[in-house]
């Protein structure tokens, strides 16, 4: 569809993707983003969990910093 528009409607149209989907048109290259971005949130989503679990130390947190630092300490995620 986003092709579509920009042929017929806006040239100057720009998508941003952080898969590059839109640009390269691989399909396994999208499905290997996607496997790796769905992997990642999976470890969010386990942190947030254990954080939880340990008496509401999500709920004490200041900052968003704080949150991603305790998930990152429970999980072993660094970011990039």
């Amino acid at each position: 569809m986003l092709d579509y528009v920009k042929r017929h409607y806006a040239p100057n149209l720009e998508v941003n993707d952080d898969s590059g989907y839109f640009r390269h048109r691989d399909r396994q290259r999208l499905e290997a983003a996607m496997a790796e971005t769905n992997a990642l949130l999976g470890k969010v989503v386990l942190g947030f969990s254990s954080l939880a679990a340990e008496s509401g130390s999500v709920t004490r947190a200041r900052t968003i910093g704080d949150v991603v630092r305790r998930v990152e300490a429970h999980t072993g995620m660094k970011r990039r």
